[in-house]
C-alpha cells in the first residue's frame, strides 16, 4: 500500500517539476507535463520489475 502511494506521489511530483520547468523556459507546458508523467511511470515500472515488490 505504501509503495503504491509513493509511486503516485513520485509520478505527480515529476510531472509538476517538468511543468514548472516548461513554464520557466516558456516551452510547451502540456507536452512537458505528459512527458514527465510518462517518464516517471516508466521509472516506477522498471523499479518494480527489478526489486519485485
Amino acid at each position: 500500500m505504501e509503495d503504491d502511494l509513493l509511486d503516485a506521489i513520485t509520478v505527480a511530483t515529476t510531472g509538476n517539476v517538468c511543468f514548472i520547468i516548461a513554464v520557466i523556459f516558456d516551452v510547451g507546458t502540456i507536452p512537458a507535463l505528459l512527458c514527465g508523467v510518462a517518464a516517471s511511470v516508466a521509472q516506477a515500472v522498471l523499479i518494480r520489475a527489478v526489486y519485485l515488490r
